[in-house]
């Protein structure tokens, strides 16, 4: 629905008026509404069940710093609101905890400040706290705003499943009430806590925290601003999460007639990607599970690309990846296209074998960008 409604909006042969365009990226927007709704109650309901993995590991804040920034720059120039991500002097350069979880906890309080401020700024800044009460340091992530602000009286219920600050916020701003719960229960996961400042009329700031013993080294302002700077085509395509889509080239002409072996159970998916393939005028093959993809490539068929599904029936696509490498030994660059991007989804995509990796739903530019970059790695 989601790929669909996007190519629809797209309106490249010009039969929608201005009046379907804004049906369809109605329908785009409340798909994406529900999207997170399900992955929210899905969180959720992991972490009430201590089903939900923490993945401990080594993670650059400076990296961090240009991930964050590139993914909201857009939503600020949009709301034509100042966006910065700092990391004050003194900041270890490193922090062991699970990046993808840290992630998912700033992007949720990102996403509210942009949500409630309509003028002003949005800043997150990193750095150094010194936590009297534990007597140990803290890494602090300050997400601050100027917009709506929380009354003294609702701050308690913030934090609640499901409750918002007041019931014409819900209304007037969407949303379902359970990123901030979800926030906090990965903060204590991870160690630490959330805490909120707030002035009703004059902006919010949300504190993020989390334990600093075991981070390493200091940061090099010079390296960091020297990072900052770089353009977000530079991080690594394998790593679609960390790509600002708006700041890649779309070298579309390096696709044309290439081919394509679509591997995918799904008939919606398949539809929805084949057309994706037939604008950009690339041939592709269709095969409906791991099997079917094995048997086209035995016989001798040769492809530019694989988007391997991963969730199919027989033979999934994690077992049909490491079968392509180890069995028939072949070096077609492998895109894995999985249902929900999971740091250990990811991680399994790439120690099977594949060259990169995409979630859905499959953001059509970001899919194009992958491709071209890993067919001029192959070239």
């Amino acid at each position: 629905m989601l790929i669909l409604s996007q190519m629809l909006a797209e309106n490249r042969h010009g039969h929608l008026s201005e009046d379907d365009i804004s049906y369809v990226n109605t329908i785009y927007s409340a798909g994406n509404d529900l999207l997170n709704l399900i992955n929210d109650i899905l969180d959720l309901s992991k972490v009430e069940a201590g089903k939900l993995d923490i993945e401990m590991g080594n993670i650059v804040l400076s990296d961090l710093q240009l991930t964050i920034q590139s993914n909201f720059q857009e939503v600020a120039a949009k709301k034509k609101l100042d966006f910065a991500v700092r990391i004050a002097p003194s900041t270890p350069a490193w922090l062991e905890t699970d990046g993808f979880r840290l992630q998912q906890i700033l992007k949720n309080l990102l996403s509210n400040a942009f949500k409630f401020t309509e003028a002003g700024k949005v800043d997150l800044l990193i750095g150094v706290h010194a936590n009297n009460s534990w007597g140990q340091q803290e890494i602090a992530f300050t997400v601050t705003d100027t917009g709506r602000g929380i009354a003294s009286d609702k701050l308690g219920l913030i934090f609640e499943a499901f409750t918002q600050a007041d019931s014409g916020t819900a209304r007037k701003y969407g949303g379902t009430g359970l990123g901030l719960t979800i926030s906090a229960s990965l903060a204590n996961m991870l160690g630490g806590r959330i805490e909120v400042q707030s002035m009703e009329g004059k902006g919010s700031e949300f504190t993020l925290y989390l334990p600093a013993q075991r981070s390493i080294g200091v940061l090099d302002e010079a390296v960091a601003s020297k990072q900052l700077a770089t353009s977000s085509a530079a991080l690594s395509v394998a790593d679609p999460v960390s790509i600002a889509v708006s700041e890649m080239p779309l070298s579309t002409a390096a696709l044309k007639g290439r081919s394509v072996l679509l591997v995918d159970d799904d008939a919606r998916n398949l539809f929805a990607l084949s057309h994706v393939l037939e604008s950009l005028e690339m041939t592709f093959t269709i095969a409906h599970d791991g099997i079917e993809c094995m048997d086209r490539l035995r016989v001798g068929d040769n492809y530019d690309c694989i988007l391997m599904d991963i969730m199919m029936p027989d033979m999934d696509g994690f077992q049909a990846i490491r079968e392509i490498r180890h069995t028939l030994q072949l070096n077609t660059p492998i895109i894995a296209v999985t249902a929900k991007a999971m740091k250990e989804d990811r991680d399994k995509c790439l120690e099977a074998g594949a060259n990169a990796y995409i979630s859905k739903p499959v953001q059509v530019q970001q899919l194009i960008s992958i491709m071209v970059a890993q067919m001029k790695v192959e070239a």
